[in-house]
């Protein structure tokens, strides 16, 4: 039987550790800010899988409001590197909406 509580630490771990590994790529490859962008989206999605997988030990205001807008601003950054991968510019307001 598969242990959640395991899983969702090997979740936040290697998805942690994909956004690191991309923002390394990045500093080697300066000129693509696509790999800064994807990797900012990963850190940012393993800091929210971590928040909302915490429900219930931590307050809710953390699990539920903190992780779901990390959530959503890790997907603005992955469409944001996205973007940036076209050569294509993303206006800052696609952060806030």
């Amino acid at each position: 039987m598969l242990h959640v509580p395991t899983l969702s630490v090997i979740a936040v771990f290697v998805t942690a550790i994909l956004g690191v590994l991309l923002m390394l790529a990045w500093r080697r490859e300066q000129n693509s800010n696509a790999l800064l962008l994807w990797g900012a989206g990963y850190v940012t999605a393993a800091l929210s899988f971590a928040l909302v997988a915490a429900r219930g030990r931590i307050p809710d205001v953390l699990s539920v409001e903190l992780g779901n807008s990390a959530v959503l601003l890790g997907y603005a950054f992955l469409v944001a590197g996205t973007r940036a991968f076209n050569g294509r510019e993303t206006p800052p307001t696609v952060f806030l909406v």
